[in-house]
């Protein structure tokens, strides 16, 4: 075969045309992975500062949220070491405020109180079970584990879940004697239909709710 001046030419031109595309297209791939980074790099520090600013800002509980939503992921990289400190520091501080909280509450006196004080309690001990599959913890710099004191809330649900239970279902009954309006039957109704979620099968429940419900509804 013979190969002319344009044939070598046309090949060159080829060759180099390709040339280019390679490093066009090496270029591009660089830039993506290159903003790619960029752009993950960005959010973790927008997370990161983002938890710190709900800790600073005594917002606990979502401090909490988002160190274990980022920590169930990979809790032995090293860039997520912030968010085991800052779990830590949490855990301490929204422990210590809910139970202050559930002190004066009791003290108070109010039966209203009940269900909060019942909602604060199954929280903390949501956030225990929460934590306790994560552990240990290691803080690489400190060359220690997160140290997390758990408290066991078992009675304190048991004993302010059946103090709402009382309550609920008290309130419901004299709503039921007491009643003027298919309003009052109806908020019967509902502290009924929550108290047998909370407590199946509790006393005759399921006949007051019966009972509610057909004086709560409108007939047209």
């Amino acid at each position: 075969m013979i190969f002319s001046k344009n044939n070598f030419s046309i090949s060159k031109q080829v060759t180099s045309a390709f040339g280019k595309n390679i490093i066009i297209n090496s270029s591009r791939m660089f830039k993506k992975t290159y903003y790619f980074s960029l752009t993950m790099l960005i959010f973790s520090c927008g997370s990161v500062k983002n938890t710190q600013e709900a800790l600073n800002t005594g917002n606990y509980y979502s401090a909490i949220n988002r160190s274990i939503a980022k920590l169930s992921e990979n809790k032995t990289r090293k860039g997520n070491q912030d968010y085991i400190y800052m779990l830590e520091d949490a855990f301490v501080k929204n422990t210590e405020r809910e139970l202050k909280e559930i002190n004066f509450l009791k003290k108070d006196g109010n039966s209203a109180n009940f269900e909060k004080i019942y909602n604060l309690y199954t929280q903390l001990n949501s956030i225990q079970e929460r934590i306790a599959p994560l552990l240990p913890l290691q803080l690489y710099n400190e060359n220690r584990n997160a140290s997390f004191t758990f408290n066991d809330y078992t009675n304190d649900i048991l004993n302010s879940k059946s103090q709402l239970s009382d309550y609920l279902y008290g309130n419901a009954t004299n709503l039921l004697t007491s009643a003027k309006t298919k309003y009052d039957f109806r908020k019967a109704y509902d502290d009924l239909i929550y108290l047998n979620k909370l407590s199946p099968n509790y006393k005759d429940v399921r006949q007051k709710t019966d009972e509610a419900y057909q004086k709560g509804i409108d007939y047209i």
